[in-house]
């Protein structure tokens, strides 16, 4: 099962790393560090929008955060942890 939170009734959940997902993700990491670089991590791997993460309590935000963080752990050379997956007209394939 898949960690979940709530914002303004929307339900959001850390999804599958795909191969795009993790090349988005290093480019996110390896740029230089913003004030948003953080929401963008959890927006590539949640889809959940900046701008609705903001809205989040300190705390709340915290929790997400730290998943956030045990989800970047899990590819630190684990190249199992990829689900190298893409979706063509609605299917699903993967590599």
């Amino acid at each position: 099962m898949k960690p979940t939170f709530k914002i303004n009734k929307e339900e959001y959940s850390f999804k599958d790393v795909t191969l795009r997902t993790y090349y988005s993700l290093r480019a996110i990491l390896a740029k230089e560090e913003t004030k948003t670089s953080e929401f963008e991590i959890v927006e590539c791997l949640t889809g959940c929008p900046i701008k609705t993460l903001k809205q989040l309590p300190y705390s709340d935000w915290l929790m997400v955060w730290e998943e956030a963080n045990v989800q970047i752990g899990k590819l630190s050379g684990d190249a199992d942890a990829i689900r190298p997956i893409i979706e063509l007209n609605g299917i699903k394939f993967g590599l």
